[in-house]
């Protein structure tokens, strides 16, 4: 059950990453499920266990992010930069990865059954 709104969720994502105050965000366990998370700049964050079904992440900035076990299911990562990021078990079945960036991204059981992926698609 989510308790965030995409808007208040918007707001905290981006109160975390301005000037001087920026901090990676710690979103661990959420369930961010269908979540519009486009152009979302969530660079270093914590999203271990992290249920992020069927959420919108196209063109959003996930370097370096901590993906541990989080489920992806079916979510749009169109575009998405995770380069650097920590996929171990993380679940991207069915997801969209056309033109993500996986570039010195760590991955360990990480599941991509029926993702889909392109020419466009870098380091898988």
């Amino acid at each position: 059950m989510r308790y965030l709104s995409d808007r208040d969720l918007r707001m905290l994502i981006a109160l975390a990453s301005v000037g001087a105050h920026y901090r990676p965000l710690n979103l661990q366990g959420l369930d961010l499920t269908g979540a519009d998370l486009k152009f979302a700049f969530l660079k270093d964050a914590n999203l271990t266990d992290a249920n992020l079904s069927g959420a919108n992440l196209e063109n959003a900035s996930m370097f370096g992010a901590y993906l541990h076990d989080a489920n992806l299911t079916g979510a749009n990562l169109r575009n998405a930069d995770l380069t650097y990021s920590y996929l171990r078990g993380a679940k991207f079945v069915n997801a969209d990865l056309r033109g993500a960036k996986f570039s010195g991204a760590m991955f360990k059981d990480t599941d991509f059954t029926g993702a889909i992926i392109d020419a466009t698609t870098i380091g898988l």
